[in-house]
């Protein structure tokens, strides 16, 4: 499984059915391997930043 994590929502991909689903924080395994973010750069463009370049950080923080 592949959690896409929103800030109020995860969409939940089971890679093995080809199925999406919208799923609530509270419903999500807790024992997850983060990956990265997409998040805005230095310039205000949208990126993608690896969990070696950029740690995980709660929801809302800057």
């Amino acid at each position: 499984m592949v959690y896409v994590v929103g800030q109020f929502d995860a969409r939940v991909i089971d890679s093995h059915s080809c199925r999406t689903t919208l799923s609530e924080f509270r419903h999500l395994d807790r024992e997850v391997v983060f990956v990265g973010s997409f998040d805005e750069d230095g310039e205000r463009h949208w990126t993608y930043f690896s969990a070696s370049e950029r740690p995980e950080r709660p929801l809302g923080s800057h």
